[in-house]
């Protein structure tokens, strides 16, 4: 039975085909507000309010002398501002601006009242089923994505 593929879940092939389409979403987003998809991601970041830096940076993967220049070509494009912190005038977080969040939302929106009409279609139950599997599939997201993954009847590789 070499080369048999092991029988998946239909329920864990509906996630890989949601994950494959997130990606094209993602894409296209980027296209169309001709950002890189690391930029959406910062801004999509941002949206839910300011961040400091190296938090920013940390959140999209990107060094922070990387994130400095991105964040340049967002101020010059005029989507953030840099806002000192009250606590620490020495420090500055990122913030988008009015026109930073009309951009990103002309482009999600759109998506966002599509998926509000699917949710409002579900009873409170269906929505308490699919609220909870979600959030499981989410933490296995969360776990696999910070370490080694052990193939089936593999290994974990050594870290190097």
């Amino acid at each position: 039975m070499a080369g048999r593929r092991p029988q998946v879940d239909p329920l864990t092939v509906l996630v890989r085909d949601l994950q494959d389409r997130m990606g094209a979403l993602e894409r296209g987003f980027a296209d169309r507000l001709g950002m890189t998809l690391t930029e959406v991601h910062a801004l999509g970041h941002l949206a839910d309010g300011p961040r400091g830096g190296a938090v920013l940076a940390r959140l999209v993967g990107v060094k922070p002398s990387a994130l400095s220049t991105m964040v340049d070509r967002f101020v010059r494009r005029g989507h953030v501002v840099r806002v000192p912190r009250a606590d620490d005038r020495r420090k500055v977080d990122v913030a988008l601006t009015a026109a930073g969040r009309a951009s990103l939302l002309g482009v999600v929106h759109p998506m966002a009242v599509d998926l509000d009409a699917v949710a409002a279609g579900l009873t409170p139950s269906e929505r308490e089923v699919v609220a909870a599997y979600l959030g499981e599939v989410i933490a296995v997201l969360d776990r696999h994505a910070v370490g080694p993954v052990t193939p089936p009847g593999g290994t974990t590789p050594a870290p190097t």
